[in-house]
């Protein structure tokens, strides 16, 4: 991606962009948070790009079935746990009931966090809110 169509100063002085197509990072100054995540995006293998700090972290019901394989093994889940411990304290918005599945998918995410103490705070829109976004 050239600077020529976007100007010299563009990637200093945008407020939003998309680092290695994984996660949405935006100039703290703007908005005074650090960045969001979405769909657990990974972080330790990006961070000279991205950083480590992490206050949001969005997660689809469905990459548990995309990313982890539908946690069919321990191997499969000590990924998953791996990414939730990097979590570190972070909010996982998790819109749990929009599609097929979802829940029960959820419910194993949700399972894993109390078992292994994990510090995450989980938040669940409602299919309301999320109805309301779309429009």
């Amino acid at each position: 991606m050239g600077t020529s169509d976007t100007g010299p100063g563009f990637w200093h002085q945008a407020p939003l962009m998309f680092v290695a197509a994984l996660s949405l990072v935006h100039c703290k100054g703007l908005f005074g948070v650090s960045p969001r995540r979405c769909n657990l995006a990974p972080v330790q293998e990006y961070s000279q790009d991205v950083g480590m700090k992490t206050d949001l972290v969005t997660m689809n019901p469905s990459v548990i079935q995309r990313a982890f394989e539908d946690l069919v093994n321990e191997t499969w889940r000590e990924k998953l746990l791996q990414r939730l411990h990097s979590l570190n304290g972070s909010i996982l918005w998790i819109p749990a009931f929009m599609a097929k599945g979802g829940k029960e998918r959820v419910e194993w995410v949700n399972e894993l966090i109390l078992k292994h103490h994990i510090n995450v705070r989980t938040a669940y829109p409602s299919l309301r809110l999320l109805h309301a976004v779309r429009g």
